[in-house]
């Protein structure tokens, strides 16, 4: 059933709702519509309505009236336009080694699924500070697309242009406006579940003691502190935090030692196990450790480190298939926990 109230006429929902069905392969070349009368009480809308969405799809070339007979899908579909929509001048100014992998197995995934689906996209590289300051001078760049996928929660002026005209995916958000909420579909991994499922394996293994370790304090790292804190509040763990923002030393970590350690940042791990090293520890010996990242740079560390995956590949996927109509609905994708050396049942010495 649609519903009123939205920025877009019922006859747009109405339209879009047919549109997606079409190019999901829902209706198929050849299918016959329901009639006005029967579409109009199925959707929830006046025949009017109904009238009014066949005749702009007809227009449209998704679908033929026959007269006295009823309305059919073409037999040639329309091509379907999306956008990978990724801030920065190009795919080489993406930042940091891990957040550059990050984007590319997104889009490893993206491609898979369009592959699979027949489907072209493009990708479309918006400088950061210039979509913020002058966002409307990228709409007839974007304007040609049926669906923009958004890498990342940034340009949110830019999607602002397209509230109530574009299906828009973005990839999981952190904070995010309420128009947003209302006008975008939402993916992201189910971050406090797999957070619960770390500390129960770590549990399970026989920890006593849990750590989180902030080698930042910004909102993000805060908030992601917080769902760690209200998975182990669920599990009844108590959770010590180790702030070392203001302590360039790190002389604090030794507080590490005999418990077991998640450390709050996916593209620090590497700046973690230096300053381990500095103060005589080692993870998985001295204390268990897990982090959170795409697993793309951990090549070099020793021992290798458990983490919980973030599922890019698996978000890039969901993206296109919501893109296109087929997953409407915004959703958590599951992650998995990659145990590396790290995540160990702890020697009896380490006990507290």
């Amino acid at each position: 059933m649609l519903a009123a109230g939205k920025r877009t006429t019922l006859t747009d929902q109405l339209v879009e709702k047919i549109r997606s069905d079409i190019r999901g392969g829902v209706l198929k070349p050849g299918d016959k519509l329901p009639g006005e009368r029967v579409l109009a009480q199925n959707s929830g809308v006046c025949r009017v309505t109904a009238i009014a969405a066949l005749k702009r799809l007809e227009k449209e070339g998704l679908i033929e009236k026959v007269p006295l007979v009823g309305s059919f899908v073409r037999e040639h579909e329309m091509p379907v336009r999306i956008a990978l929509v990724c801030p920065g001048a190009q795919l080489g100014q993406l930042g940091t080694p891990e957040s550059t992998f990050s984007f590319f197995e997104f889009h490893r995934g993206i491609l898979a699924e369009a592959v699979e689906r027949g489907v072209g996209f493009g990708v479309e590289c918006i400088p950061l500070r210039e979509g913020e300051k002058d966002p409307r001078k990228f709409a007839d760049r974007l304007s040609g697309y049926d669906s923009l996928i958004f890498s990342t929660e940034a340009l949110a002026e830019v999607r602002h242009l397209f509230y109530g005209k574009k299906r828009m995916i973005v990839r999981y958000p952190r904070f995010y406006s309420e128009e947003d909420r209302k006008n975008c579909i939402y993916l992201g991994y189910d971050q406090r579940g797999a957070f619960g499922d770390l500390l129960r394996k770590a549990a399970d293994l026989g920890w006593k003691r849990f750590s989180i370790v902030m080698l930042e304090d910004t909102p993000w790292f805060r908030l992601r502190r917080s769902r760690f804190l209200e998975a182990a509040a669920l599990l009844g763990l108590a959770v010590d935090t180790i702030d070392l923002s203001g302590d360039p030393e790190f002389r604090e970590l030794t507080r590490c030692r005999g418990s077991f350690v998640f450390c709050n940042h996916t593209e620090r791990l590497d700046l973690f196990y230096e300053k381990c090293a500095g103060a005589g520890l080692t993870p998985g010996k001295d204390f268990g450790f897990a982090g959170l990242c795409s697993g793309f740079t951990l090549g070099s560390l020793d021992p290798a480190p458990g983490f919980i995956r973030i599922p890019l590949f698996e978000l890039g996927r969901e993206a296109m298939r919501s893109a296109l109509g087929l997953a409407p609905l915004s959703r958590n994708v599951p992650t998995s926990i990659v145990e590396g050396k790290t995540i160990r049942r702890p020697d009896t010495d380490l006990q507290p």
